[in-house]
């Protein structure tokens, strides 16, 4: 289950957030202090955070999330169907996913 807080200074663990989202921090990718885009498995079984190598392959769906409100947007699944292996974000809202499985790079267009 993916949660953010804060971790500066004395704020450390500060402004919980419980996402409810079932993903890896490592698959989450920040625009801004409001917005975060984060790749989550469409199925995550029991189990996941042990053994991460069986779960990771994919299709992932991409979510906005507003961290001011929680507020999550389904963004819908990367053509293929993949898994993504790594994720980063342009200021314009353009996201690029690293596919688990070919390595290729992928760009999502999230407007």
């Amino acid at each position: 289950s993916l949660w953010f807080s804060r971790a500066d200074g004395d704020n450390i663990n500060a402004n919980r957030l419980d996402l409810n989202l079932r993903t890896w921090a490592d698959k989450c990718a920040w625009v801004n202090e409001e917005t975060v885009y984060c790749a989550v498995p469409v199925s995550l079984g029991d189990g996941a955070g042990l053994q991460r190598e069986l779960f990771d392959v994919g299709p992932d769906a991409i979510y906005r999330i507003n961290m001011r409100n929680g507020e999550k947007i389904n963004l819908g699944v990367p053509t293929g169907n993949i898994g993504v292996k790594e994720i980063s974000a342009s200021s314009d809202g353009t996201l690029f996913l690293v596919d688990q499985q070919t390595g290729r790079l992928i760009k999502f267009d999230t407007n």
